[in-house]
């Protein structure tokens, strides 16, 4: 097992985060140290495992590039999500096309792909375990957002609006999973390309197979994909990339044409998702 020092990132413009932040402190047995992160304390918590590092941040995580200045093997950012249904969620970060809502344009940046898969499957035993997150969704999400880190990074999430933000059942689960699940899991790695924003074979895949997933371009941005996001994304990874997983019927033929194009040239294997799924 590799010992792993790991930032725990919250921001206090983020309503989950401040109560993930809060949970950290009461829950879990950190303590406080001698140094400070943008004016706030840091705090410690070595296990049997990991060393963990929990950060505040005074503004929101996709636009701030402060996470640069720590020093850690892997940042994972604890923050809202906003969408339209409960979700507890795991995702790379970068931005396929023009970065709106932080990082840098047609920018990826690294990711540890067997720490998200433990933790979206983390995710759902909870998820299975507790009534009281029994409406949430738990799922995988496409590579977006910032910001932008020279280092290894994720997010983990609660969504989708103010009263998921402040249900504290939800925060707790996510603060678990990130204490209790911070370990490398997957034989194979995996970058995907197509589904939707929430991909729903790609998480199957994670949940139910031993490929861990990397990056994934949904559907809706293979057009805006060139050679060097490719690139990128085969190269983005604290683990090698093994392989891509295309969902196939979701993308056009010149859209799994022009992937497959990019996989030849990179000699980076292809499988079609569904074939991995009845495996």
């Amino acid at each position: 097992m590799i010992f792993l020092e790991i930032a725990i990132v919250c921001s206090k413009k983020d309503a989950a985060s401040n109560n993930m932040h809060s949970i950290f402190l009461k829950d879990f047995p950190f303590r406080e140290s001698n140094k400070l992160f943008d004016s706030n304390k840091v705090f410690e918590l070595k296990t049997n495992e990991n060393l963990f590092k929990l950060y505040l941040l005074n503004e929101l995580h996709i636009f701030s590039e402060k996470a640069n200045e720590i020093n850690a093997d892997l940042i994972v950012f604890a923050s809202r999500h906003s969408g339209k249904k409960p979700c507890l969620t795991v995702h790379a970060i970068g931005n396929y096309g023009k970065a709106e809502f932080g990082g840098r344009d047609k920018t990826l940046v690294k990711t540890n792909s067997r720490i998200i898969k433990s933790y979206i499957q983390q995710l759902s035993k909870l998820q299975k375990e507790r009534a009281e997150l029994k409406d949430y969704l738990v799922s995988l999400e496409t590579t977006h957002h910032g910001p932008w880190l020279a280092k290894p990074a994720l997010f983990i999430e609660v969504g989708c609006e103010e009263k998921n933000w402040n249900d504290l059942n939800a925060c707790r689960a996510v603060c678990e999973t990130i204490i209790n699940a911070s370990k490398e899991k997957g034989s194979e790695v995996a970058i995907g390309f197509g589904d939707l924003h929430y991909p729903h074979y790609f998480t199957k895949i994670a949940l139910e197979t031993s490929i861990a997933l990397s990056h994934m371009c949904p559907k809706h941005a293979v057009d805006l994909f060139d050679e060097n996001l490719f690139q990128q994304m085969h190269s983005s990874d604290e683990n090698k990339i093994d392989f891509a997983l295309i969902d196939w019927k979701s993308l056009s033929k010149s859209q799994r044409d022009k992937i497959i194009g990019f996989c030849e040239k990179e000699k980076l294997p292809f499988k079609k998702a569904k074939d991995v799924l009845v495996m």
